[in-house]
């Protein structure tokens, strides 16, 4: 791990190999659905009815996406061609619940650091 300070960005920065690991991530908030990008937070309100956001489909290793789903309803996670925990199946977050997926390669895909998920 190598960590340095970027001061044209003005923060610190963490490497695994040649690989960023952003330590906090953008966060946006949505009431809709999302296509998300790589190394972004994304916080969905599903009050209104079950919503979904689309990874990205350009990943490259290290890639993060963060989703937290706050409403009754529920959010989706759809693949878009890549595989999610090394199954091609999208993933379900419900009330309350979050997960960090991180790209790890074409046969794992996405995996997820999570708790309270169920795949679709």
């Amino acid at each position: 791990m190598i960590v340095e300070v970027n001061p044209i960005v003005n923060r610190v920065e963490v490497y695994e190999g040649a690989v960023y690991v952003p330590t906090q991530l953008p966060l946006s908030i949505s009431a809709s659905n999302v296509d998300a990008e790589p190394n972004q937070t994304y916080v969905l309100d599903s009050t209104a009815g079950a919503l979904d956001i689309t990874l990205p489909l350009l990943a490259s290793i290290g890639d993060t996406v963060e989703v937290a789903c706050f409403g009754d309803n529920g959010v989706s996670i759809l693949n878009n061609g890549h595989k999610i925990n090394g199954l091609d199946a999208n993933f379900d977050l419900v009330a309350l619940t979050s997960v960090r997926l991180r790209y790890v390669n074409d046969a794992i895909g996405w995996l997820s650091f999570s708790q309270g998920v169920t795949y679709a």
